[in-house]
Parts: C-alpha cells; sequence; structure tokens
C-alpha cells in the first residue's frame, strides 16, 4: 500500500508548524531610558564600594544609549541624566580625578553613603 503524496507533504508540513511553535520566543528587553540606567548604575556602584574607578569601569545591563551593541558605563549615564560633558571634571577631561568631590558622579550617587 502507497502512501499518496498529499499526505506526506501534509505531515512534514504540520511537523514543521509544530516545531517552529514550540521555539521559545526572544524578545528583545526594552532600552531603559539615562535617568532609569543612573540610577541602576549607581545602586551597582554603591554595592561594590564606590570606587572611583568604577565609574569607568560598570557596564550597566540594558543601556546601550547609541545602540553600538556594548552596554554603556555609569559615566556614560551620569553625563547623560545629568547634562555634564563627558569627562567634565573642573577642568579636567576625565572621570577619574583624586579628589573623589571633583567627581559629578561620585558626588551625585556616593557623597552620602
Amino acid at each position: 500500500m502507497k502512501i499518496p503524496l498529499i499526505i506526506v507533504i501534509t505531515v512534514i508540513i504540520l511537523l514543521a508548524v509544530v516545531i517552529y511553535l514550540s521555539m521559545p520566543i526572544k524578545v528583545a528587553p526594552a532600552p531603559i531610558n539615562d535617568m532609569d540606567a543612573w540610577n541602576k548604575g549607581c545602586n551597582i556602584w554603591k554595592t561594590r564600594g564606590c570606587k572611583l574607578s568604577d565609574v569607568n569601569e560598570i557596564k550597566i545591563p540594558e543601556y546601550d544609549w547609541n545602540n553600538d551593541g556594548t552596554y554603556d558605563t555609569i559615566a556614560i549615564a551620569c553625563s547623560r541624566a545629568f547634562g555634564y560633558l563627558y569627562g567634565e571634571l573642573k577642568g579636567q577631561t576625565s572621570y577619574t580625578a583624586e579628589n573623589v568631590s571633583d567627581n559629578p558622579c561620585w558626588v551625585k550617587c556616593c557623597a552620602f553613603v
């Protein structure tokens, strides 16, 4: 007894549909705004001890404001959330300073820990 070709094709199509529908759907996380990123990053920074050097090191999960495929740092979130020029430090050119009170991001997040 031969199975008609139409039945074989139908079974294959149904299997393909079942397999496709059983695959998990991956939804990209919604991007977070600058202030939410700052708050999230500040909390991470505090749990790590508010070391000044971390401002340029800690990346904030789900925060990629320029869509370059890599998460951005607390320094970026701070500059965008509060309007600081990136690297603005009382005349200096980076967010790393000898005196933590010269760093506007550190003052906003860690001064009263």
